[in-house]
């Protein structure tokens, strides 16, 4: 009979051996879902720090992109000022030229084929009729065109 009994005990030694070795195992898968759990839930909090960032970046880069609209306006506003201030002072620049070439030509034609030219024979009469004397005509005329 004794074999009878160490047959149950054997049994039941090895049914406690199964179950031991269950036990740590599910104590095992335990720890490893608690570890992916707490994994999961530190993932969650990066995934909403990751966000808002995102979301401060975007912010960001549309009012930076406003900045730039604005400078962009602001610039091409001036391109068109200067560019209108340069066609300006071309004008000035070539006017003053041509004054200069007047200046340096010290040979100021005021007598042609035998006679006065029109232009400063008018002058002469506005002279004569500003009641410049006659004899000082000649004097103003060769200051004015010198200087």
């Amino acid at each position: 009979m004794k074999t009878k009994i160490s047959e149950p005990e054997d049994e039941k030694s090895t049914i406690s051996g199964q179950l031991d070795d269950q036990t740590k195992e599910l104590n095992d898968i335990k720890q490893k879902y608690d570890q992916a759990e707490n994994e999961v839930v530190q993932l969650k909090h990066q995934k909403t720090g990751l966000q808002k960032k995102v979301w401060h970046l975007q912010k960001h880069k549309g009012m930076q992109a406003k900045e730039i609209d604005s400078l962009k306006d602001h610039n091409v506003a001036m391109i068109l000022k200067l560019e209108s201030s340069a066609d300006e002072l071309k004008g000035k620049n070539k006017e003053l030229e041509q004054l200069t070439c007047l200046l340096e030509d010290e040979t100021i034609t005021t007598f042609e084929n035998g006679k006065h030219v029109d232009e400063v024979q008018e002058v002469i009469m506005d002279l004569l009729a500003m009641n410049v004397s006659m004899s000082k005509v000649n004097e103003v005329i060769r200051t004015v065109l010198q200087k």
